[in-house]
């Protein structure tokens, strides 16, 4: 059996290949957690896993230049010096967590970020065809993503609801880009139908089946 993680990835893959192919959706167990968002005026954006340049350091910096009222938290590992060094660039605004379980940077999710940022620079397939599970990780948090639309699953992304398009990786104006995550960060639902569906415990007997597990 050959393991891809969603349809794109399926269709990609040989003719030939298709009917050895199953479909296992990286989707996080249910999450129990229940705590309600704290408020607040500023914007605050979860940047976390791994962070570099061409997965999202180039627009955090962006708005972080514009000065604005913007809260970043940082956790997970650097791929680049110059992500490092933007903590300390900016050690008022960014509050670094190192790196923590998954567990604790869901609940940061939903009880303070706006947005989990979930960008990829197309620079190859790999990031056009990226299948991530943020996605997944905002549904079950009910904290949208932000996401380029150079990424195809910002086409389903878009279809939910759960997130704001950017329309290309490098962005220009970032005045605008914080006016527009700021005016319409609450107006994002996520519904309990949406939160059952893309669960691991739906998905969990593929993987069996697939090892003749049952």
């Amino acid at each position: 059996k050959i393991i891809v993680t969603d349809k794109n990835r399926y269709n990609l893959m040989p003719e030939s290949l298709r009917s050895k192919c199953i479909i296992l959706p990286n989707y996080p167990e249910y999450f129990k957690f229940d705590k309600e968002k704290e408020a607040s005026s500023d914007l605050r954006i979860l940047f976390n896993g791994w962070m570099g340049l061409n997965r999202g350091t180039k627009i955090v910096e962006g708005l972080l230049k514009t000065r604005l009222p913007l809260k970043v938290y940082m956790a997970g590992w650097f791929s680049d010096e110059y992500t490092k060094n933007l903590v300390s660039a900016y050690p008022k605004q960014i509050e670094f967590l190192g790196v923590i379980p998954q567990q604790a940077a869901l609940e940061l999710a939903q009880t303070k970020a706006d947005y989990i940022l979930c960008v990829y620079a197309p620079i190859n397939e790999n990031n056009i065809n990226a299948s991530p599970n943020k996605v997944y990780d905002a549904i079950q948090t009910s904290t949208p993503i932000i996401i380029n639309e150079e990424v195809r699953i910002s086409e389903w992304v878009e279809e939910k609801r759960i997130g704001f398009i950017l329309p290309m990786y490098d962005m220009k104006n970032y005045n605008s880009l914080y006016d527009d995550l700021n005016k319409i960060k609450k107006t994002f639902s996520f519904s309990c139908e949406l939160k059952n569906s893309y669960t691991w415990e739906n998905v969990e007997e593929n993987l069996l089946k697939a090892h003749r597990l049952n």
